[in-house]
């Protein structure tokens, strides 16, 4: 991910709820800072893929936090007149987690058209390991389980293909080493 999607998208959003029968501001940030968002993705998105038969605990992001986001220095303010603790999550850390999948790795590749091909699925990508082909650093970025986020179908000259787009959260190995480290300290500080 670009460091300036980084520092517009992962930022801690204090959330002020304004009870109109009160009238008085309720600030919550405690589900909506980098930190609870990070542990989100990686408890509920990541930790629940097929990541590897191999699978190990925390398995690397596939972008990129700096210690900044953690220690809340760079903050994005929400409003809100719902009173309802949940549209916290949906004007705040959804659209975060969305906009984060969606700036994460990402592949895109043609293959021979079928019908029942559709967005919003999860799909595995695994190089042909019969060919011949070493296992390299570059396979553990590849391979894996991709989200889904768009298919198209095409007809020309005779010819059904999809063309197919899905991003993957994860890494195999850490591509970011230093900033994993950070992530993890977070991480475990808070459970």
């Amino acid at each position: 991910m670009h460091g300036d999607m980084n520092h517009s998208l992962l930022n801690t959003q204090p959330v002020h709820q304004y009870d109109t029968t009160r009238k008085q501001f309720n600030i919550s940030m405690s589900h909506t800072n980098a930190k609870s968002v990070t542990k989100h993705i990686q408890k509920q998105i990541v930790d629940n893929m097929i990541v590897s038969e191999t699978k190990h605990d925390n398995t690397p992001l596939s972008f990129n936090v700096d210690m900044d986001r953690y220690d809340n220095k760079t903050i994005e303010h929400k409003y809100t007149t719902d009173d309802n603790y949940y549209s916290i999550f949906a004007s705040t850390r959804n659209p975060t987690v969305m906009q984060l999948l969606y700036q994460s790795n990402a592949i895109e590749f043609t293959v021979p058209g079928e019908t029942t091909r559709q967005s919003n699925r999860f799909i595995s990508i695994e190089h042909n390991k019969k060919s011949g082909t070493l296992d390299t650093k570059y396979n553990d970025k590849v391979e894996g389980q991709y989200y889904v986020t768009g298919v198209t179908h095409q007809i020309k000259n005779n010819m059904y293909t999809n063309k197919i787009i899905g991003v993957k959260p994860y890494n195999y190995d850490d591509q970011f080493t230093k900033d994993a480290t950070t992530i993890q300290h977070a991480l475990k500080t808070d459970e």
